[in-house]
């Protein structure tokens, strides 16, 4: 994971290499302030082409490095994640 983008308390850009598919993507997160709390939202983009197996990974990209994401972030703050 390269970082590419920082905006203090508002955004943090980043690209990501899968080197096994040749394959790079973009990604966000986005912090909102929510009461006492920090809103975090997770975008996250690639080109999937038109691999049918690329596609059906893609589908399946939240399931496999969403929980590292919510992972890190409750151990960099220590709070509760909340899936939507």
């Amino acid at each position: 994971m390269e970082f590419t983008r920082g905006e203090p308390n508002k955004l943090l850009g980043y690209r990501l290499v899968f080197k096994e598919f040749n394959s790079t993507s973009i990604g966000t997160l986005k912090l909102e302030p929510e009461g006492a709390a920090t809103k975090v939202t997770w975008s996250f983009v690639g080109e999937a082409g038109n691999n049918p197996m690329m596609r059906y990974m893609g589908l399946m990209m939240d399931g496999m490095i969403g929980k590292d994401f919510d992972a890190g972030l409750e151990g960099a703050c220590g709070a509760k994640i909340a899936l939507c």
